[in-house]
């Protein structure tokens, strides 16, 4: 009896000395970090800067005899214009929507002396206005976005000395480009355009060009 009251006292010992160890042991809690909210750059607002281009362009004719047409395509044209552009954006969150409207000078064209000839004769594009509507995506510091729209312009056609032709061209324009902000107002950007433009020339021909460009941006929000 004796013996069994001393095993039994050893073992409420044991319990209660185990129990305390569990209760006295806590698991270390690892801290919680919360992830920093990204930061959207905000592009709303109205903007303008000046653009450079260089571009190709590709021209086929069709002239209509009445009981049929008849389509040929002249040479590849190339070259680089300038510019200036300015538009508005309004941001939801990380999503960018805007207008634009760009404006450029120069040429992207042709010219050339024929073959026993003494006279000068080429094609070119001399100005184009693009108007634009955008979405895009903000990205950190970066938009990046794709556009459609309309374009119109002038086409000169000329050879000397007696004739120096300019018609109206218009049609749809489209591309995707990328804006960057250096400064908190200051961007830079690079896009490319292609532009699917058409005109008359007489009652009975009709020229339609194909122009595509890239263009470098420099701009300021404002």
């Amino acid at each position: 009896m004796k013996k069994l009251l001393i095993a039994t006292a050893l073992a409420s010992g044991f319990a209660s000395t185990a129990l305390a160890g569990a209760v006295a042991y806590v698991a270390p809690v690892e801290p919680v970090v919360i992830a920093a909210a990204p930061v959207i750059t905000d592009w709303s607002g109205p903007y303008a800067g000046v653009l450079a281009a260089t571009g190709t362009a590709t021209q086929d004719y069709t002239y209509d005899f009445g009981e049929g047409t008849e389509t040929w395509t002249g040479e590849d044209l190339e070259g680089n214009m300038y510019g200036v552009f300015a538009g508005y954006n309004i941001q939801n969150g990380g999503f960018v929507f805007g207008v634009e409207g760009a404006y450029s000078m120069d040429s992207i064209g042709r010219s050339y002396i024929p073959p026993q000839a003494a006279y000068e004769e080429g094609e070119e594009l001399t100005s184009v206005i693009d108007l634009k509507a955008r979405a895009g995506i903000a990205a950190g510091d970066a938009l990046i976005y794709g556009f459609a729209g309309w374009s119109m312009g002038d086409f000169r056609m000329y050879e000397e000395p007696g004739y120096d032709e300019t018609i109206s061209v218009d049609g749809m324009n489209y591309g995707v480009g990328v804006d960057l902000f250096v400064t908190d107002r200051v961007f830079v950007g690079a896009e490319y355009i292609m532009r699917d433009l058409s005109g008359e020339i007489s009652v009975d021909e009709t020229v339609d060009l194909e122009v595509q460009a890239v263009q470098v941006r420099l701009g300021m929000n404002f």
